[in-house]
Formats: structure tokens, C-alpha cells, sequence
């Protein structure tokens, strides 16, 4: 079962409204933005599912920084 979410990005309005959601049915939620990129590797380690709240024209440079990190159990 999953218990621990990680959400890139998670500080705007998308990712915000993931956190309250996931955090209103017992889930772990560990948030990184921009400004704790530097605590992304710990969101990463500790996740079981990462979820990419991030603006479009980010996301896939976003996504090729942390593609070696992500384990194959992760979604």
C-alpha cells in the first residue's frame, strides 16, 4: 500500500491541491519547489510514488534530472 508521496513542485496551485488530497486520506506528503531543490534526493529516496507538479515547459527538464534517481518500484 502506498503510504509515502513525493510531489516536484509541490508548492503552487496543482501541487498544493495534490498535497491537501493525499494529506486528507492518511498520506505521507513530502514537497520540493525550486527553492528545496536541494532536498529533492530525500523526496526521491523516500517516495513511493513522485508526482511532477511543475510548469509544462519544465517538466521534461525537470523529469531528465531525476530519471536516473527514481527507483523502478516508483511510479
Amino acid at each position: 500500500m502506498i503510504k509515502n508521496i513525493g510531489i516536484i513542485g509541490g508548492s503552487g496551485k496543482i501541487g498544493t491541491t495534490f498535497k491537501k488530497a493525499f494529506e486528507s486520506v492518511g498520506l505521507n506528503v513530502m514537497v520540493t519547489d525550486h527553492k528545496t531543490k536541494d532536498q529533492e534526493n530525500d523526496l526521491i529516496n523516500k517516495s513511493e510514488w513522485i508526482i511532477l507538479c511543475v510548469p509544462i515547459d519544465k517538466t521534461l527538464e525537470v523529469f531528465d534530472s531525476i530519471k536516473n534517481k527514481i527507483r523502478k518500484d516508483q511510479v
